[in-house]
């Protein structure tokens, strides 16, 4: 019983990305829904790999550019 419950935590502590996102990330989706709709069919860690991205992303302007352009990579 211990057992599964230490694989159910390493489940719930592992990183969902759509539960994850930076504020300013998700908001920037949600104005561009071809970019959601990207996000949204990527692997989990590709879209980690992406969230990893707007970790030096300093303004809104920046964020708005990067989403711009995902799926044109």
């Amino acid at each position: 019983m211990g057992e599964g419950l230490g694989q159910a935590t390493v489940e719930v502590n592992a990183m969902d990305p759509m539960r994850e996102l930076p504020l300013g990330f998700g908001m920037a989706l949600c104005a561009n829904p071809g970019a959601m709709a990207y996000f949204e069919r990527q692997t989990p860690s590709r879209q980690r790999a992406i969230l990893e991205r707007t970790h030096s992303i300093r303004s809104a302007r920046e964020m708005k550019a990067f989403v711009a352009g995902l799926g044109q990579e």
